[in-house]
């Protein structure tokens, strides 16, 4: 392991495998990482809180209900899938992060997200509006694709190597696993599952539980 570095990051975790890489690669270079799960009544943090035990990762759960339910309600950039505010989701996680930053004596922030993984939320565009909408753009770095993406503060201020980081793309998963087999990580889940609000019949059920709200 490289030597303990000056500066630390809050991790937005999941659980998935792209989001341990992630915090595992950045752990790996000697940045102090503090992972973070934002929980809601549809983004329980079951799975995050197993596969963050199962690699020991130290995990912290903050419910956003609140904050999340507005989004959900009037997103800014439209939905995913049924009734997912993919972008705005992101942006909110990333904005809720970055006020975490001095609580924790962080610098800056990562997540696992790949360029081109998601059709909606991880094309280039789609990242740089996340990076926009949190108002956290200067401080975002995604280590699994940020040498193919616009360099942020971190870099600039010399905070992070570029030549350090990662140039995954694409939706396969194939670099995904042998770079989980170099870090020696073995327990991660299949992918899958997804957000509750890409969910046909829950979200009916969201929706009429919001249409008796506004009456």
């Amino acid at each position: 392991m490289n030597k303990q570095r000056e500066h630390s990051a809050i991790a937005l975790f999941s659980g998935g495998l792209d989001s341990i890489l992630a915090v595992k690669w950045m752990q790996q270079l000697g940045y102090t990482v503090h992972s973070v799960f934002f929980s809601t009544p549809y983004l329980m943090p079951d799975k995050a809180i197993k596969s963050a035990e199962a690699n020991d990762i130290e995990l912290i759960v903050r419910d956003i209900t609140d904050e999340h339910l507005k989004i959900v309600q009037h997103p800014k950039y439209g939905y995913g899938k049924n009734h997912n505010p993919c972008i705005d989701c992101r942006a909110l996680m990333f904005q809720l992060a970055g006020q975490m930053l001095d609580e924790l004596g962080a610098s800056f922030i990562i997540s696992g997200e790949v360029l081109g993984q998601r059709p909606m939320s991880q094309r280039l565009q789609s990242l740089m509006q996340v990076s926009k909408g949190s108002e956290m753009k200067d401080l975002i770095i995604r280590p699994l694709s940020q040498k193919l993406l616009p360099d942020s503060k971190p870099i600039l201020e010399g905070w992070v190597d570029k030549e350090e980081m990662l140039d995954l793309q694409g939706r396969g998963r194939t670099q995904q696993m042998e770079l989980a087999n170099r870090l020696g990580i073995k327990d991660y889940p299949s992918p899958g599952g997804g957000c509750l609000l890409t969910d046909v019949s829950f979200t009916l059920r969201l929706s009429d539980l919001i249409n008796h709200w506004q009456d």
